[in-house]
């Protein structure tokens, strides 16, 4: 959608017009809505450890808490201690679909996020 606003005051041609797209103002407005729904879900299904998609919360909380693991390390704990990297840079591709299709199903969605 394209709106015309005006350059100046006096409005005598079409050349006083300036043209505005809407486009992206409403999907702007639709992810907004849909995001501030799915905010009251994220509190109830997300880890502490996910954070970062909470409202509230930035991903520098993450950080202190790994800070804070470092530094346990430094104690003895039964069976000793480890610390995992992984690397998820193709875990899109290899994401099983169908597995989390059934989770969000099973946290109450319904097919709408079947795509």
């Amino acid at each position: 959608m394209v709106i015309l606003i005006t350059k100046f005051k006096g409005v005598g041609t079409i050349s006083n017009y300036r043209p505005i797209a809407l486009a992206n103002f409403q999907f702007k407005i639709v992810t907004k809505v849909i995001v501030d729904r799915l905010a009251m879900l994220t509190v109830k299904i997300l880890s502490c450890q996910q954070r970062r998609f909470v409202k509230c919360h930035h991903i520098t909380d993450n950080i202190c808490i790994t800070s804070e693991a470092f530094k346990m390390l430094s104690h003895k704990a039964f069976g000793g201690n480890l610390v995992i990297k992984l690397n998820v840079h193709k875990a899109f591709d290899t994401l099983n679909w169908e597995f989390l299709l059934r989770m969000l199903r099973a946290f109450g969605f319904n097919n709408v996020f079947d795509g």
